[in-house]
């Protein structure tokens, strides 16, 4: 896993969403389904993403295409990253 994965794992983990969950979080990890992150679990890691990257993740950007696997999400933070 990379250092955004990484970070973005350890996140989710800790927070109320997957705290009670006995779950290997990697970057193929399911996040919208099976009730893993609901909308406010987003909400919290957009929240995260922006202050912990200094990123601006759009309305539009939340789709289970950025969102569906760690994996996607860790993508996203790179190319906005790589763009400033």
């Amino acid at each position: 896993m990379t250092d955004i994965s990484a970070d973005i794992a350890v996140f989710l983990k800790d927070s109320p969403s997957w705290a009670d969950r006995d779950v290997h979080i990697d970057s193929s990890t399911e996040l919208l389904q099976h009730g893993g992150l609901d909308s406010l679990g987003v909400l919290e890691l957009v929240t995260y993403l922006e202050q912990t990257y200094n990123v601006e993740i759009l309305d539009e950007e939340v789709v289970p295409e950025n969102f569906g696997r760690l994996g996607d999400v860790a993508d996203l933070v790179r190319r906005k990253l790589a763009t400033g």
